[in-house]
């Protein structure tokens, strides 16, 4: 064993790890003049690699100049290379450059900081992969717009349900108040609030104040009879529905009365 030939063996670069430790290992079994004729057996028992590997380390090995064959063939067989390991070759981690005393710590830090480039992205830009942000929604003066998922009443929601039309800014705070109370705005609302306006209008209430008491209540849903608990018209009690039915009722009742009687009359006289 080479102290010697080991301690070189281990300062060269070689072309990869599994080439390093067959050269450490023909470094182990160089005698003095740095020639060593290891047979491939021994390579693979010593290395842990196949045949194919070893071989294929040796030729890199001398392509890379590190041993060379010396055409010398030994052994019982005489078929046993002699390979000489090139220890003139001064080591490669010895030939690498070294930064002069001369350069402070502060110089090379900045030099290696001009090194980094950083691009310049835009936030904004959509080729980032950002999207812009988005707005707020907001119901701009005298239009009407649905909640999101249906841009166009006109096509989508009937009002004909309703006794009149709103006028646009409470119809656009209605739709605002809505939205913030996470309550949508579909055909069947429209409806269900046609017929509690259709009897609002019959105690004597718009569509503009039912809408506007909704606004200022937050009412998701709307009763006519809520209308007539906090309102009055000229200090009257407003009449509940359960009362406009009783009148109702009792003027057809009426009317078929009196038409029959009519008829009896006209038919006497005929």
């Amino acid at each position: 064993m080479s102290v010697e030939a080991i301690t070189w063996a281990l300062k060269q670069d070689a072309p990869n790890s599994s080439a390093k430790f067959v050269l450490v290992v023909m470094a182990n079994c160089a005698n003095e003049r740095m020639e060593c004729y290891p047979s491939i057996s021994y390579l693979c028992a010593a290395t842990e690699q196949d045949r194919k590997t070893v071989i294929a380390n040796i030729q890199r090995l001398l392509e890379c100049g590190l041993i060379e064959d010396t055409g010398q063939r030994v052994g019982a067989t005489g078929r046993v290379k002699a390979y000489r390991l090139r220890v003139e070759i001064v080591p490669k981690t010895v030939q690498k450059q070294t930064v002069p005393k001369s350069e402070s710590f502060a110089d090379t830090k900045q030099s290696q900081k001009r090194t980094v480039i950083v691009p310049k992205t835009d936030s904004n830009s959509p080729k980032n992969g950002q999207k812009q942000s988005q707005k707020r929604y907001s119901e701009p003066s005298g239009t009407v717009k649905e909640p999101s998922g249906n841009q166009n009443i006109k096509t989508r929601l009937s009002f004909d349900a309703w006794p009149s039309m709103p006028d646009k800014q409470i119809l656009a705070d209605w739709y605002a108040m809505r939205k913030r109370l996470k309550a949508d705005v579909s055909q069947t609302v429209l409806n269900t609030f046609g017929k509690e306006l259709a009897l609002a209008q019959a105690m004597g209430f718009s569509v503009d104040e039912c809408l506007s008491e909704c606004v200022t209540r937050n009412w998701r849903g709307f009763k006519a009879e809520w209308m007539a608990n906090t309102r009055a018209s000229g200090g009257a009690k407003m009449k509940t529905r359960q009362q406009l039915s009783d009148e109702r009722s009792r003027a057809a009742v009426d009317e078929f009365v009196n038409g029959d009687r009519s008829r009896v009359i006209e038919g006497e006289l005929a």
